[in-house]
């Protein structure tokens, strides 16, 4: 049996590396911000254990925090150019993790779903 997404990752804290100690990481964060898929590759393969705990303890281990994980991994790829500072990425990482969250929670409270619920065609009239 081949281990999902989340077990993959979830409690191996750095594959890459064992530490997540923004400093150590510079020269990676550089090289994927210059376009090094490699260098990426390393990145979300290092932090995701970060984000898998802030996320998982947010939502309470809910089953929603695959969707929140991805979600916040994508935007750090999508605006990884937008960064500054590469020693600044754990705090950056986790403030998109954190917005993802409130985001899902706002979601929540307005329409009773997590995520997009199915919405029922309505009826005819006849």
């Amino acid at each position: 049996m081949t281990p999902s997404y989340t077990e993959s990752y979830r409690g191996t804290p750095g594959k890459v590396r064992n530490d997540v100690d923004g400093r150590q990481w510079h020269s990676t964060i550089a090289a994927a911000q210059a376009g090094d898929r490699r260098a990426l590759d390393e990145l979300v393969a290092g932090w995701l254990p970060l984000v898998y705990n802030v996320v998982g303890r947010a939502l309470n281990g809910h089953a929603d925090v695959d969707d929140v994980v991805q979600e916040t991994m994508l935007r750090a790829v999508d605006h990884l150019g937008s960064l500054r500072d590469p020693d600044s990425f754990r705090s950056w990482l986790v403030a998109i993790a954190m917005r993802q969250i409130r985001g899902r929670a706002r979601r929540t409270s307005r329409t009773g779903c997590p995520t997009d619920c199915p919405v029922e065609p309505p009826t005819s009239p006849n």
